[in-house]
């Protein structure tokens, strides 16, 4: 089965928290084929990993017990994705992540980055809210199995059949797997 695992549940397995634990079971099943997405979060920037600093986001992998996992790359987005570490994107892409967007969140996240900059509270949602998009995206893409998160709100049953009609397929926390 092939597994994706969102931002959040790289940051769970660098904490060790207790869905950290359970999600590392699940990267060290030979049931489950995971893969991360090469895109860095907000809670991700604040350790180093940046655009311009993709060694910085291998770290955390590697502290999180999940840098031997294959990469996944996300469609190219200015300020936010790893150079070199991303796609080229077409119009069905945009099309498909603006669908996303407006799934999770009731309206696509914008195009601009904040005024007030990515390093304030705007910014951290704007980018927050794009490396969902762009996870979920990679994920349809690579036409994976399942989709894990830690973010409970995704998993609601009012979110499933628009999530499910854009092919995410299962999408579960940690301990459904």
């Amino acid at each position: 089965m092939k597994v994706t695992l969102d931002h959040r549940c790289i940051v769970q397995l660098a904490d060790r928290t207790e869905a950290g634990a359970c999600l590392g079971r699940l990267v060290s099943s030979e049931a489950m084929r995971c893969f991360v997405v090469n895109i860095g979060a907000a809670r991700m920037r604040r350790r180093g990993a940046r655009p311009q600093h993709y060694g910085r986001f291998e770290e955390l992998l590697a502290a999180a017990g999940c840098g031997h996992l294959p990469r996944l790359d996300p469609m190219f987005i200015v300020d936010l994705t790893f150079w070199g570490k991303c796609v080229s994107a077409g119009d069905d892409d945009v099309r498909l992540a603006r669908d996303i967007g407006e799934a999770l969140f009731g309206e696509a996240p914008g195009v601009d980055i904040p005024d007030d900059g990515l390093d304030s509270p705007a910014g951290r949602k704007w980018i927050d809210q794009h490396c969902d998009v762009q996870t979920m995206w990679t994920h349809i893409r690579s036409r994976n199995d399942v989709y894990v998160t830690t973010e409970e709100r995704f998993v609601k049953e009012s979110r499933r059949p628009r999530l499910s009609a854009l092919g995410v397929g299962r999408i579960c926390l940690p301990g459904e797997v």
